[in-house]
């Protein structure tokens, strides 16, 4: 399974996986994140080689033992690969502290190999805040030349017995916006917000009513992982749905894991109204429709992007399901140079 899309200056192509293995290439930096999420370890039986590596270790832990486990595994599969590993750690919520350690440590490589870098990220359990920021940033400065995101899906647990959705995150949600994602704002215009939905239907409810915008869109993840994940995820959003009265020419749906395709899909609807509106992406789905987003918004330059920081993140035991995606991102006016 192949999407190909070209919008502006990127080009986009995703390709799913049936094996890790298939993963493979020379790349200058890799990025990635340690869980208590068993996809944090999928990447380890790629055949990848790179020239440095920065795994991220969060300060967060769970009392199972499965960080010590996987954080273990990912520094040593990140020295195997890399000629240099360059771990950083601090605490989840801090995302700002954590992306100006990330950000310096990327710009260090790049002045050390003197051209743009080629960079591959598992993006399965890394924040969307800091793939947005790599993308945006690392394309708008010229920092990257090309960027190869990897992403494991995910068998998620059902709801509890008293039918209570799984929660990822403790406390509220604040929306801020991404690095390199801040559009444009005009004061004059309406304000109108798409949204990627998933299970955590209640606090993206929450988010949008304080924004309180005129309009709302939806992305849809269907299909799903599963069969029945659109239709828990439609259950979980339904209050959103109907206090925004969101026709169902307003809601785009795309395979919760072809980030391509999910972009290509938001192209071809196109619910922006940008002569009239003021526009922002709430990014509170799937990891892949998250880059969708994102790739759009800096395709289209006008959107800000918005990132839900929790107060905390909450232990949820999730397992791969053996499936697997691989999405090149491509900047179309930089020519790479040895």
């Amino acid at each position: 399974m192949e999407t190909v899309f070209r919008q502006s200056y990127l080009k986009g192509t995703s390709n799913r996986l049936n094996d890790v293995k298939q993963l493979e290439g020379k790349y200058d930096l890799f990025i990635c994140a340690s869980s208590w999420d068993g996809r944090c370890v999928c990447v380890t039986d790629s055949k990848i080689s790179v020239d440095y590596a920065i795994p991220i270790f969060f300060s967060v832990r769970d009392n199972m033992g499965l960080r010590d486990k996987y954080d273990k595994l990912i520094l040593k599969y990140c020295k195997r690969i890399a000629a240099r590993t360059i771990p950083i750690s601090g605490a989840s919520i801090n995302v700002e502290m954590m992306w100006n350690d990330l950000h310096k440590n990327i710009l260090t490589i790049m002045e050390s190999v003197h051209r743009p870098l080629d960079i591959i990220i598992d993006i399965s359990t890394l924040p969307r805040y800091y793939y947005g920021a790599i993308c945006a940033l690392g394309i708008k400065t010229g920092f990257a030349h090309k960027i190869t995101c990897f992403y494991a899906e995910a068998n998620y647990p059902p709801p509890n017995q008293a039918e209570q959705e799984i929660a990822f995150t403790g406390g509220s949600w604040r929306a801020i916006p991404i690095p390199g994602l801040l559009g444009d704002y005009d004061p004059r215009k309406k304000r109108f917000y798409l949204v990627s939905i998933g299970f955590e239907g209640w606090k993206t409810l929450r988010v949008v009513s304080r924004a309180d915008p005129e309009r709302v869109s939806i992305l849809f993840p269907d299909p799903g992982f599963d069969m029945e994940y659109p239709d828990r995820t439609l259950n979980n959003n339904q209050e959103l749905i109907w206090q925004y009265k969101v026709p169902d020419t307003q809601v785009v749906k795309a395979h919760a894991g072809d980030a391509i395709g999910a972009w290509k899909a938001l192209s071809i609807n196109s619910v922006e109204r940008a002569e009239e509106e003021n526009t922002y992406y709430l990014c509170s789905g799937t990891k892949p429709h998250s880059l969708a987003m994102i790739l759009r918004a800096m395709a289209l330059k006008y959107p800000v992007v918005l990132y839900n920081r929790p107060d905390e993140h909450n232990v949820v035991l999730i397992e791969p399901n053996g499936k697997y995606w691989k999405y090149e991102i491509k900047d179309l006016t930089v020519c790479r140079y040895e």
